[in-house]
């Protein structure tokens, strides 16, 4: 599984940002584990809010089907 470029990164944050959450990578990803780079979790209202992940260690499909989940929902 190869490393996500930078451009859809930045589309997964837009998309993420209006759905009322944070993609980023992690910081100690190490791709011989065979699975994502990517976090999702919810935004933070505080500076020192801790939330909770909605996925970690996951692929940009997986963060497009969760993002797709949340919109459905109506959480946006």
């Amino acid at each position: 599984m190869g490393e996500i470029s930078q451009m859809e990164l930045d589309l997964l944050r837009m998309r993420a940002d209006a759905a009322g959450c944070y993609v980023n990578r992690h910081k100690q990803w190490d791709p011989a584990r065979g699975d994502g780079q990517l976090y999702l979790q919810a935004k933070r209202k505080f500076r020192g809010e801790r939330t909770a992940d909605l996925l970690r260690y996951a692929t940009a499909d997986q963060i497009h089907a969760e993002l797709t989940k949340i919109e459905k929902a109506g959480r946006v």
